[in-house]
């Protein structure tokens, strides 16, 4: 490591004290091919705090012993970069896809279909894993604006942000790999003031009171709990799919998928 010989006077100006001696002292001992450092007899005593006279001048006579080898530049030595080994990339890849759960995966692949398939049917181009970012942007600005349910409604803000984001998902995968956000970069601000209006369509003409399902009448019970009847592994797993969704009060296939043998 090589430095200037106006930055050790920088470092040193204004006082020398026991910790300058510590660093400069260490960093000769560590490098041999230092130029001259400072003449420290031709420092001014009130500079100089902490230090005995043998100190100071056994500091000056070690910094005069170093051969000046004419560099004005700080050369900082070091390995160089390296790529990591296109076979260990693989590797983590696949590792993040396997943390993905299926439920997840299924859903990315679900909402980038369809996002595709209204591309398709509106002749413009579904090659969203290439296309420049103002295309992409203009044409989810106008899919959010086309979504609608099948009774011909607006979509809970939840569904549209969750559209959001299994797209994002899939452009950021490593099959497809591209380095952008459609939720905050820029170049997406007009696609996302459309979605937010989409939600605020849904607030304002929609009946935002939650789904209630009527419970489960008497009779009905009477006939599932016939039905559970064990004798085949198929029922079996079903009736123990409504026992742990009906009185643990779990909504759809919410934490199902990651169940196990282990978590009873």
């Amino acid at each position: 490591m090589i430095f200037k010989h106006q930055y050790i006077w920088h470092f040193t100006q204004g006082e020398v004290s026991n910790s300058t001696v510590f660093v400069l002292t260490t960093s000769m001992s560590l490098e041999q091919n230092w130029s001259s450092l400072i003449d420290f007899e031709n420092v001014p005593d009130q500079m100089i705090s902490g230090l005995s006279g043998n100190e100071v001048e056994q500091l000056a006579r070690n910094s005069m012993n170093y051969v000046d080898i004419g560099s004005d530049e700080i050369n900082i030595q070091g390995d160089e970069f390296t790529d990591i080994e296109t076979k260990i990339e693989k590797e983590m890849d696949e590792a993040e896809a396997q943390a993905i759960p299926k439920s997840t995966k299924f859903s990315t692949k679900l909402h980038v279909e369809k996002f595709k398939r209204f591309l398709t049917e509106k002749r413009l181009s579904s090659d969203i894993e290439t296309m420049p970012v103002h295309y992409l942007s203009q044409y989810l600005r106008y899919y959010y604006f086309s979504l609608r349910t099948k009774p011909g409604g607006f979509y809970s803000p939840s569904s549209l942000i969750g559209i959001r984001a299994a797209i994002q998902r899939y452009l950021i995968s490593p099959a497809v790999n591209r380095n952008i956000s459609i939720v905050s970069d820029k170049e997406f601000y007009r696609a996302n003031a459309i979605l937010k209006t989409m939600i605020g369509k849904w607030l304002t003409y929609e009946d935002r009171s939650p789904g209630q399902y009527q419970s489960i009448q008497a009779n009905d019970m009477i006939l599932l709990r016939s039905y559970f009847d064990a004798s085949t592994p198929k029922k079996l797993q079903e009736e123990i799919w409504f026992i742990i969704t009906y009185y643990f009060g779990l909504r759809g296939r919410e934490t199902l998928s990651q169940l196990t043998k282990d978590a009873i």
